[in-house]
């Protein structure tokens, strides 16, 4: 592609793909014995260890101002809770069907800002939250010979969770990165690195205690278990989300919401091709529905 424009759809692109791979090295490492809790701590220590040590290099302030810290803070423990409940819905319901109820964060986004900061809420996005709803009550199943066994039915419970703590985490991150506006920092990248390594230590270390409690396994046995490890903390956590923030800032608000549907589409895809993850047609029917009001919900709200 040509220009500016298409470059920076190329690398929104690019990391959508990247991150839709993170469920993937999940239900990878958790057939190896570890934990959800576990993985989760891995993710974001490991991760963290990667800003730091990336802002490091690039010589910038690594000490937030104390409102930056809360902020972090919150948004640690918001994070730590939305890959808490998302790895689990991942073992219980699959990479697919988990990655696409997290992605209705854009509606409980729009609930929570409603409710705490009394933001309006447009007829048509309103529109695109019920049709995600119909959605998603095809997509669990409805219409379908599917089992709703305890495990699949905390599953679907554990993916919707999943939206709610990532729509919080998105707020107090934006605070933070707005409360770490004091001058010191010569981009917002480096600031957004630094605040973003803080946020994923705070998961990281609230991870590890959830896991420590739960009496899980926290170490892979295997060579495969560790690369998945790995893969997830760089692919992932680090790699894809610092390729799609330097894209998405150049890419119209539109194009940008249908990119980043690549996530959730190609998670599915890939649940099919790896790890025989079986669809419904009912349910193909509500993910389609679901994904196209989520689009729309992202192109309405922005």
């Amino acid at each position: 592609p040509s220009g500016p424009g298409g470059s920076a759809l190329v690398f929104a692109a690019a990391g959508a793909a990247l991150i839709s791979f993170a469920a993937i090295f999940v239900k990878a490492v958790s057939a190896d014995g570890v934990g959800p809790s576990a993985i989760g701590m891995w993710r974001t220590l490991l991760g963290s260890a990667i800003l730091f040590v990336t802002a490091r290099a690039m010589n910038v302030k690594l000490v937030l101002p104390t409102p930056a810290i809360v902020g972090a803070s919150l948004a640690g423990a918001a994070f730590a809770f939305d890959l808490f409940v998302w790895h689990r819905s991942i073992v219980l319901v699959g990479a697919g069907l988990a990655t696409i109820l997290g992605n209705m964060q854009v509606f409980w986004a729009a609930a929570i800002g409603r409710v705490t900061l009394n933001e309006p809420v447009s007829a048509r996005f309103a529109a695109a939250a019920g049709v995600a709803f119909i959605g998603v009550v095809l997509l669990a199943g409805a219409g379908s010979d599917v089992e709703l066994s305890p495990d699949y039915v905390a599953g679907l419970v554990y993916g919707l969770l999943t939206g709610v703590a990532y729509a919080t985490y998105v707020i107090f991150l934006r605070r933070s990165n707005t409360a770490a506006d004091d001058g010191s920092y010569d981009s917002q990248t480096a600031r957004s690195i630094v605040v973003l390594a803080w946020v994923t230590l705070v998961s990281g270390v609230l991870l590890g205690a959830a896991s420590f409690v739960e009496g899980e396994v926290m170490v892979p046995s295997t060579r495969a278990g560790v690369a998945g490890l790995i893969g997830l903390a760089v692919v992932a956590q680090v790699l894809g989300w610092l390729i799609i923030s330097l894209g998405l800032r150049r890419v119209a608000a539109a194009m940008a919401g249908l990119v980043l549907l690549l996530q959730p589409a190609l998670a599915t895809l890939w649940g099919v091709l790896l790890f025989r993850e079986r669809f419904t047609g009912m349910q193909l029917v509500g993910a389609a529905i679901t994904l196209v009001a989520v689009y729309a919900g992202t192109r309405y709200r922005s």
